[in-house]
């Protein structure tokens, strides 16, 4: 583990640390970093941001678990609509248009039922 780690180290060394101490202990907790990085814990909430984003940790509240295959790497669902839009949609718009088969129908039928322009 590291020890006695100051404030100088660089953004990139300080997330490479904590994805090292996350392989070691299985999770890592915001006010444990920042105490041991002695910096902010809005810092290390950015950091812990970044490497979700990169997606090398899953973001918990207070602090962050490694990825694993499964549940956590399941992206939420304003995630899923940017990934999928037009996939997104086109389920909207079935889920919404189911009743047509039934309702087609009787359109078809109204329309057999009026009465055709007569051309003069």
């Amino acid at each position: 583990m590291l020890t006695d780690v100051g404030n100088n180290m660089l953004n990139e060394e300080r997330r490479r640390a904590i994805l090292d101490m996350m392989q070691h202990d299985g999770r890592v907790l915001v006010a444990d970093l920042a105490q041991q990085f002695q910096t902010s814990q809005v810092t290390i909430r950015k950091d812990l941001e970044i490497l979700h984003v990169r997606g090398l940790v899953h973001r918990t509240h207070g602090g962050a678990l490694p990825m694993r295959q499964g549940a956590l790497e399941d992206p939420t669902l304003r995630e899923k609509e940017k990934q999928h839009p037009i996939e997104k949609v086109g389920e909207e718009l079935r889920a919404m248009m189911s009743w047509l088969p039934a309702d087609k129908k009787k359109v078809e039928t109204a329309k057999k039922e009026q009465p055709k322009a007569v051309n003069a």
